[in-house]
């Protein structure tokens, strides 16, 4: 069995094998299929098993075969289908069930061959693996070295190295300089092996280095995904509450006292006069979160205390929600607030994911400036979710304010008009218009009796001259243009009265 580190190794060691001449099975993320059957038969006698470090794990290599696996290749051979129940139901095109008969006569002929061929891998030393180069991690080499040697079986592994390999060259340190000049220095053949231990120390050193560099990496992601997180753990134990049939309307009082303390401490500071306040921003804020401009803090007698512009505010904002409330009704006014604070969370929480990506992808730059990119992302993260729950509750207070309660009202009846011809104006199709005027009795007139021929059959009818058709001249509608005052007396055109459907 040959090891090898990459996909590219294993097909370029293949493609040298079929030069050669050497029947192989090659294993790889891309024959993943037959990786049970490849890994299988690895163990039998003569074969040639290449296969990346990774591949095959989780499948026990049996010197001199699986009897099983080789069973059900004979019955495929033979055009059956070990996968069905021997009374499975097929199709005419697919592959017939094997029978309990012929499949206890494979297993025990794959067994016989099995156990010749065992011991004759037994004789000749068991399984030798062969590692093309050391892999990054000492982990994926000692799990190629298990492959040998199962369960007491004999078995031999041997690594070959070169200096050019990726792990020697970037990670080999100044070891392997050091061997370099010496097999410059003695003239040592490129192809002559070194076994010492000072090459397999500097080795494991090399694949020591990498490892620490894998586990800080994975580490540092790790530590930002931790915050990332706790933010999504406080998210969704949110969402759950409310789909749990968690109760928004005892948060609605406290939702209000934290939006309205954040407007008016930052437009009507404590310390400040009424005079220096921005009192045109609090109203806005107040009329763009009910849709109404009912309340004014010059209205309020504050008197330069901030706090009772809170409270009537906080008032005014509870008085809006209580009637809103008091129209939908308890039940559906509970039902309204879980559906909409569902939305805005869901809403909102993809935003912030997207936002956080972007952060993410340049938080790197910061070490630039001399800081910790961590300790940088953490802040920004913090600061970003803060955010991002005060919006999420304003705008959920918000559309609860806003809220347009629709009452259906009914119709009022419409008395159909009458039309001033009615009784008075009869209609007529063309068809019985055609048969009541003169045109019908005269072509009638001129139409002679077909004459007979000699046998007594009737000649054809020559041809009647067309008739131009006149309508009746006691139809007032009759001969009247489109663009005509209607005879109805309505006062529109013909074409927007009577005549619109003509």
């Amino acid at each position: 069995m040959i090891g090898t580190v990459s996909i590219e190794s294993s097909e370029r060691l293949s493609r040298l094998l079929d030069k050669r001449g050497i029947k192989h099975e090659t294993l790889n993320a891309k024959n993943h299929e037959r990786e049970a059957h490849i890994i299988a038969q690895a163990g039998r006698v003569g074969a040639v098993t290449i296969a990346t470090n990774m591949a095959g794990r989780g499948t026990d290599i049996l010197l001199g075969g699986n009897p099983e696996q080789m069973a059900e290749d004979a019955l495929r051979a033979q055009g059956l289908n070990p996968d069905l129940e021997p009374d499975a139901i097929v199709e005419e095109d697919d592959a017939p069930p094997a029978t309990k008969e012929q499949r206890e006569a494979a297993l025990a002929e794959a067994k016989a061959i099995c156990a010749k061929e065992h011991d004759e891998v037994l004789e000749a030393g068991g399984l030798t693996v062969i590692g093309t180069e050391r892999h990054e991690s000492r982990r994926i080499d000692n799990q190629l070295r298990g492959r040998a040697g199962r369960q007491g079986d004999p078995g031999v592994t041997q690594f070959y190295l070169s200096l050019e390999d990726d792990l020697m060259r970037l990670f080999g340190g100044n070891r392997m300089d050091s061997i370099a000049k010496m097999m410059e220095k003695t003239d040592m053949p490129e192809d002559m092996p070194i076994q010492a231990g000072m090459v397999s120390k500097a080795i494991e050193g090399a694949q020591r280095q990498v490892e620490t560099m894998h586990f800080a990496a994975r580490k540092n992601v790790l530590e930002y995904d931790d915050v990332m997180n706790l933010q999504r753990v406080a998210i969704y134990d949110e969402r759950n509450a409310i789909l749990d049939g968690k109760d928004m309307d005892e948060r609605i009082p406290r939702i209000i006292a934290d939006a309205v303390a954040g407007i008016v401490q930052e437009n009507c500071p404590a310390k400040s006069p009424s005079d220096d306040w921005d009192i045109q921003a609090v109203n806005v804020w107040a009329a763009n979160m009910t849709g109404m401009p009912d309340f004014d803090v010059n209205a309020v007698d504050h008197e330069d205390d901030p706090v009772v512009v809170e409270e009537a505010l906080c008032d005014y904002l509870q008085s809006v929600y209580d009637q809103k409330a008091e129209t939908l009704g308890e039940q559906a006014m509970r039902t309204l607030e879980s559906q909409v604070m569902l939305r805005i969370i869901d809403t909102r929480w993809m935003a912030h994911l997207s936002e956080m990506d972007y952060l993410k992808a340049g938080i790197g730059l910061r070490a630039m400036a001399q800081r910790d990119p961590l300790v940088e992302y953490k802040n920004e993260a913090y600061s970003a979710f803060e955010n991002l729950t005060v919006s999420m509750y304003e705008d959920y207070l918000r559309t609860l304010l806003r809220l347009q309660v629709a009452v259906a009202q009914d119709k009022p009846q419409i008395s159909e008009e009458r039309s001033p011809l009615e009784g008075k104006v009869s209609y007529s199709n063309p068809e019985q218009a055609l048969e009541q005027t003169s045109v019908a009795a005269s072509r009638a007139q001129r139409t002679p009796q077909a004459p007979t021929g000699p046998g007594g059959a009737p000649r054809p009818a020559p041809m009647a001259k067309p008739q131009t058709y006149v309508k009746d001249k006691d139809d007032p509608f009759a001969n009247v243009g489109r663009n005509d005052p209607c005879p109805c007396g309505s006062g529109l055109k013909y074409k927007k009265c009577h005549g619109k459907d003509a």
